[in-house]
């Protein structure tokens, strides 16, 4: 998510997660989206976006864009100067802004041009590589997205669903039936689920048949969503505490890092 899951929170994920994580679980961590096109022409004005430490090391890189010049310039770099656990593309975000750029879920617009795109991008970089979306930009496109989904599991080792229409933005009923029916039709594929998921407990409740579920905006600020452990409020204040400390230090280590880039 934009803006919060920087490496400073990833960092008391993984914390948290190792002292109170259930002992079947496993820990995935996204950076930040960034811009491929800004990646491109900019690299030390965004890089801030996916900088991570050796602690997180199992972090996947997410990316956005319209153009297949700049994301497989922008997936090739990550692949050659970083050592993410994944690259990702972001066929999701529902921002007007981003949609008028051909980018996130503006890229479900034109299903042939981005599934070329996807193949493309795979093709460049052997690192693994996934992507997020959603259910199409409306109930009546549903059906082609799930038919878009089983093409574009050609090239990409997993996917997430975000369970909800482009229009139906961040509200409204999340159809996790269309997710586990993907699931069914490609069983060798990781498919994630995603869409209010409120508690530990619904990340439970409505796995089924996927490989995971992810909480996002339920992560705010609850850290504790990825575990069965409610925290106490000193262990919430101390948390706070650690999470300033390392917020600043990761400022002053990626500070130096971006200027000798």
């Amino acid at each position: 998510m934009d803006g919060i899951t920087d490496c400073a929170y990833r960092i008391i994920c993984k914390q948290i997660f190792q002292q109170h994580g259930h002992p079947d679980d496993e820990l995935i961590l996204w950076t930040e989206f960034m811009s491929a096109d800004g990646y491109t022409h900019n690299p030390p004005g965004v890089i801030k976006h996916i900088l991570r430490s050796d602690y997180d090391h199992e972090t996947i890189a997410q990316i956005f864009g319209g153009n297949p010049e700049t994301l497989i310039h922008c997936a090739q770099d990550l692949e050659k100067k970083y050592n993410f656990a994944g690259i990702e593309l972001n066929m999701g975000c529902p921002s007007p802004k981003i949609m008028k750029c051909a980018a996130g879920s503006g890229m479900l617009r034109d299903k042939e041009k981005t599934l070329e795109i996807l193949k493309e991008i795979a093709g460049s970089i052997s690192t693994p590589f996934s992507l997020k979306t959603r259910l199409w930009l409306s109930p009546d496109d549903v059906q082609d997205q799930f038919e878009f989904l089983l093409e574009a599991s050609k090239y990409v080792s997993m996917i997430w669903v975000h369970g909800r229409t482009y229009k139906q933005s961040h509200a409204w009923f999340v159809d996790r039936d269309f997710i586990y029916r993907l699931k069914k039709e490609l069983p060798d594929t990781i498919i994630i689920g995603n869409g209010w998921l409120r508690t530990y407990d619904d990340c439970v409740e409505k796995l089924q048949n996927l490989d995971g579920n992810m909480p996002a905006q339920s992560a705010i600020g609850n850290p504790w969503v990825l575990t069965p452990h409610d925290p106490t409020p000193l262990e919430r204040y101390e948390t706070i505490i650690t999470h300033l400390d390392i917020a600043m230090a990761c400022e002053i280590y990626f500070k130096t890092t971006i200027e000798t880039y």
